[in-house]
């Protein structure tokens, strides 16, 4: 580069602005510092001022979204013709959230009796329950408090939403995203994952992705949340899971997915079907008898080196029958193909009154014994036993590096318990020193239970194994028996990554 481009003297040639000398002659680790607290939206700007930050400032791109949008596809096939930004890429995200035309389409995800999009059109909907619960005066709220003020009207909603119905159903019929994602396959070399979820959406004006369509909303654009996958609002309207025959067209993304994957010929050794503490995920009852969705599944599984699977599983009703779809063995028989796995993640939804049922039991569609090789273990919302948590928790193999349980369901025992039991009875540390161990608790904020936000423990419990310190739970009074002690933990939310209280 010219030293006349680094001069605030000399004006711009050929239309391109040179740049102040005070930024451009920075020492280059402070370059690098401050460029690595930036966002690609103001690493964009920035690469725009100046040939010399155009060429040193490089997008952040190790991830690309698709889904049934057109905008998403042009971006995701741009990024995979890009001779640079390609070999970034090791992650695909499939949104799965699809939009429906009215609230017959999705009785599950919503007010079952809302007839059309203007009557589900909410001023502040149930959406924003969590940034109610909060306080909205914190500074980092300022630009979501303007954006629900300068909302669109429901016309003018209505308007942008119904384009982008069309289009999705154009996409669907053409089956330009499965096109797409077999292009990808072969374009991004350093492609190891896949996710599938239908939480990209996140809540109101915070996505949990700024995929490309999200980008693109008109500012203040409101509309219902899309989900596709069926969730329950409140424990007081359960769901009953239907027969994945009958409704595995709602897990559209799942099914394109696992089915390209499942041929092979490509990188991928992980795979996450992501619920995102929405209680919902995979239908469960794919694994009621074989289908070709569930070959597919396996033959995932089987893929060469593959080493991580997150798996929710959408459950509920299946604790009233005695959870046949998780007991009849064509769940365990599929994990036990995958025995390279190093970390697996299970997750089921969340329902109420568990402690009136019977658990699946977790050896019923854990196969511990075909994984010794894992290093990272989690279990999110699942009912259990005591007894048989500890059992599963004795069978994880000495390598272990972190064992993560989040708001599980104790139908029997308690987390004060099951930390005395691994200290004193399987000898936890002396097994496995190194292993991290996190327990989650629901955080509920006066009689709302928000979804994605927990009281997570880890240093208390190191401390606790490690150096003698007190277990992080309550006594075993009836009112507290999940609850940490005051003062302990952190709060994290899974829609807000900058989300953090103690």
């Amino acid at each position: 580069m010219e030293d006349a481009d680094l001069s605030p003297s000399v004006p711009q040639r050929h239309g391109k602005q040179t740049c102040p000398s005070h930024l451009a002659l920075l020492p280059p680790e402070i370059i690098e510092n401050v460029l690595s607290s930036l966002d690609n939206s103001s690493i964009k700007s920035l690469r725009l001022t100046c040939r010399r930050f155009g060429a040193i400032a490089a997008l952040r791109i190790n991830r690309v979204f698709l889904s049934a949008n057109p905008l998403n596809i042009q971006v995701f096939r741009a990024i995979a013709d890009h001779d640079v930004l390609r070999h970034r890429i090791v992650e695909i995200v499939y949104d799965d959230a699809r939009l429906w035309r009215n609230g017959a389409e999705a009785p599950e995800a919503r007010h079952p009796g809302a007839p059309n999009y203007c009557c589900y059109y909410l001023e502040d909907g149930p959406d924003m329950e969590w940034f109610e619960n909060d306080d909205p005066k914190r500074p980092e709220y300022a630009a979501l408090v303007r954006r629900v003020h300068a909302g669109l009207s429901p016309e003018e909603s209505w308007e942008y939403y119904d384009g982008l119905l069309r289009q999705q159903e154009e996409i669907m019929a053409s089956g330009a995203d499965a096109d797409a994602l077999r292009y990808g396959l072969q374009r991004f070399p350093a492609l190891r994952k896949v996710t599938v979820t239908p939480a990209t959406h996140g809540w109101l004006f915070t996505p949990l992705y700024e995929t490309p369509m999200i980008r693109a909303f008109p500012y203040g654009f409101n509309c219902p949340i899309p989900r596709a996958w069926p969730y329950a609002v409140d424990d007081h309207r359960p769901l009953q899971v239907a027969p994945w025959e009958d409704e595995k067209t709602r897990w559209r993304g799942f099914n394109l997915v696992t089915k390209i994957l499942a041929e092979g010929r490509h990188n991928v050794v992980e795979y996450e079907i992501d619920g995102h503490h929405l209680g919902t995920g995979l239908n469960c009852r794919i694994f009621d008898d074989r289908c070709n969705e569930y070959d597919a599944f396996v033959l995932v599984l089987c893929l060469p080196g593959f080493k991580k699977l997150q798996l929710s599983l959408f459950v509920d009703g299946q604790q009233r029958l005695g959870w046949p779809a998780l007991r009849n063995g064509l769940l365990r028989n599929a994990l036990a193909e995958a025995t390279q796995l190093e970390h697996v993640s299970i997750a089921t939804g969340r329902f109420d009154h568990a402690w009136e049922y019977e658990p699946p039991g977790l050896g019923r569609f854990l196969p511990i014994e075909c994984w010794p090789k894992l290093q990272h273990f989690e279990l999110w919302h699942v009912d259990v036993h005591l007894a048989d948590l500890l059992s599963v928790v004795s069978q994880l193999p000495d390598g272990l590096l972190s064992l993560q349980l989040n708001s599980l369901h104790m139908c029997s025992g308690c987390y004060r318990e099951l930390l005395d039991q691994m200290r004193d009875r399987l000898h936890w540390c002396e097994q496995r020193p190194q292993a991290r161990v996190m327990i989650g608790v629901h955080f509920i904020s006066g009689i709302h239970d928000i979804p994605g936000r927990t009281i997570w423990l880890e240093k208390e419990i190191d401390d606790f194994f490690k150096r003698g310190g007190i277990n992080p739970f309550e006594l075993e009074d009836i009112r507290y028996l999940h609850l940490p002690r005051f003062g302990m933990g952190v709060v994290r939310d899974a829609f807000d990554m900058d989300y953090v209280r103690p």
